[in-house]
């Protein structure tokens, strides 16, 4: 397995082997702001093809880093059809942390919820002082 030197943000590592990369993204990434975040992810991407890999495991188990809807546009919109076009990777996982699911579950969740519109005004928090002090304000 090869270290790739290709981001300060996140350790990548080839396995020329096996046709496999690993990403896995550093605490100091959750400084980024999500613009930052997409940038970083496609300059890895843009490294890491040409190299053909079939298999791609990604872990985000430190990162804390907020997947705004904007960035998960730029990702669909800009980065997968490169990735599709590229045409190699065949499988990609994803190691996450039990927190980073229960967010991304609330998220999906509030996001159904406002298909029936936005009469209940909602919102995620991080403690619950926070939410109380959101929810007496």
């Amino acid at each position: 397995m090869e270290k790739l030197n290709l981001s300060q943000y996140a350790d990548i590592y080839y396995d020329k082997e096996r046709d496999y990369i690993i990403i896995h993204w550093l605490n100091m990434a959750n400084d980024l702001l999500p613009d930052e975040g997409f940038e970083q992810l496609k300059k890895i991407y843009e490294h890491i093809l040409p190299l053909k890999p079939k298999y791609v495991l990604i872990n985000v188990q430190d990162l804390l880093f907020p997947f705004t809807p904007s960035f998960m546009n730029r990702v669909s919109n800009e980065l997968y059809p490169v990735i599709l076009k590229a045409g190699t990777i065949k499988k990609t996982a994803y190691v996450i942390s039990h927190e980073f699911a229960m967010k991304i579950g609330i998220e999906l969740l509030n996001r159904k919820l406002y298909a029936f519109g936005d009469q209940i005004q909602r919102m995620v928090f991080e403690s619950k002082q926070q939410a109380e002090d959101w929810l007496f304000s």
